[in-house]
């Protein structure tokens, strides 16, 4: 079966994922850019703004639960997004 391109139920886990950290008070907000040009998660880079105390470690794990081959960045502010964080994936692993 093929992907329909902005369609792809891994990206919709993690977006589901990133709600649940935003609703647990972890990350303040999250965007994923160009979503509706994806095909696969190790396309997609999510950013993110975390919680004042939150903990990376913490977040990283969570994600890491889920999505083995996601990594937690810092993310230089750019046009793409202005948010501190990014979670990006290897595509040699998951």
């Amino acid at each position: 079966m093929m992907t329909q391109i902005g369609n792809v139920e891994e990206i919709k886990k993690l977006k589901l994922s990133m709600e649940t950290l935003r609703h647990n008070g972890l990350i303040i907000k999250w965007e994923l850019p160009y979503e509706n040009l994806l095909t696969r998660l190790s396309a997609s880079i999510f950013f993110f703004t975390p919680a004042e105390d939150a903990n990376l470690n913490e977040l990283q794990k969570h994600i890491l639960k889920e999505f083995p081959n996601a990594t937690i960045i810092p993310h230089q502010p750019a046009n793409i997004s202005q948010m501190p964080f990014k979670i990006v994936f290897d595509q040699n692993m998951g």
